[in-house]
């Protein structure tokens, strides 16, 4: 049986004799069913972007602190699970919560991408209740940053979206925001190829787990081992 970094060689080593360019970011091990994402800057940037858009609003700046403070409170979520699912944090920040579960690579795949949160906060237009939407697309907010965790023994992928300065939400707000929609957008429109993520990987049980960039990044369990260099063609690394 392969160990999981043979089988992360052999994937890469595939790719590149196909030529595919690997714009990918990093899987940090926490603990032995914790990983958080890095590499999410250049994906997240271009699919809220293209909803602000949409809204006639100018794009929203990537914040690496925000993200970090976004990253911690996806983490608290992902080992507390399920007690904590979608429970807020308590920062003066806007804040979007969103998760998923998986059972197949397919599956995980789907639910790792940030166009999964997104299309989940751009869907959600209860007239009495649009606040995820209105966080994203409202003129006043200028950055943001977005974190994520996954937990592999309870299968979830918890997503916290946080927004500087958190606005006032109410149905008048949401109908002067909607009336300046020019046109709706599928979650395709949302995908992207920044950041994106090497393809799903089993353990030596044959559990999905996530993949690791390269041989040379495996020991992430401590806080001060956490700089590592994120592969992204226009962006740059979240570095902790």
């Amino acid at each position: 049986m392969k160990s999981l970094s043979q089988l992360n060689a052999g994937l890469l080593l595939i790719l590149c004799s196909l030529g595919v360019q690997v714009y990918a970011g990093v899987f940090v091990q926490k603990t032995a069913h914790i990983w958080v994402y890095r590499g999410y800057n250049g994906a997240c940037s271009e699919g809220i972007n293209k909803i602000r858009s949409a809204f006639q609003d100018k794009p929203l700046a990537w914040d690496d602190g925000i993200a970090k403070s976004a990253e911690g409170w996806a983490l608290t979520q992902a080992i507390n699970a399920p007690r904590d699912n979608m429970k807020h944090s308590g920062t003066q920040l806007g804040e979007n919560l969103f998760y998923s579960t998986f059972n197949t690579d397919t599956q995980f795949s789907e639910a790792v991408i940030c166009a999964t949160p997104l299309w989940g906060w751009y869907v959600d237009r209860d007239p009495y209740y649009v606040a995820l939407l209105i966080q994203m697309v409202h003129e006043d907010v200028t950055k943001f940053g977005i974190g994520m965790a996954v937990n592999t023994n309870t299968k979830t992928v918890h997503f916290v979206g946080q927004f500087n300065p958190n606005v006032h939400k109410s149905p008048d707000v949401w109908n002067r925001l909607k009336a300046k929609e020019q046109y709706r957008l599928s979650k395709n429109d949302m995908k992207s190829n920044k950041g994106r993520l090497d393809p799903t990987c089993y353990d030596d049980d044959r559990k999905v787990v996530p993949c690791l960039s390269s041989l040379n990044r495996r020991n992430y369990h401590d806080d001060e081992e956490r700089k590592i260099e994120v592969i992204q063609p226009e962006n740059s690394p979240i570095v902790l």
